[in-house]
């Protein structure tokens, strides 16, 4: 088994599409893993992004998917309080 040593590296050890985004999601759930997104966090990811050739947007949208099923993921610098201004409607 090959041990990367670089995110570039790594990046090109995915050899589709498939691959690519699985290889992204993998590294937002290891990024969000402590139900907390930093900047350098961020920096990181949009490097990995770049490596495996996808955009930002993807990015976005792999994170958007895994937060919205984990309410507790708070991201740095968004003081945000979606729970309190949460609305339920009962039918």
């Amino acid at each position: 088994m090959q041990n990367p040593s670089s995110i570039e590296a790594a990046a090109k050890l995915a050899t589709d599409a498939e691959e690519k985004s699985l290889l992204l999601e993998a590294c937002i759930l290891i990024a969000v893993a402590d139900n907390s997104l930093d900047l350098k966090e961020v920096e990181v990811l949009t490097k990995v992004c770049e490596a495996l050739g996808l955009s930002q947007s993807k990015m976005a949208l792999t994170l958007a998917a895994i937060a919205q099923n984990n309410r507790q993921i708070k991201i740095v610098g968004n003081d945000s309080d979606f729970d309190g201004d949460e609305m339920i409607f009962e039918d």
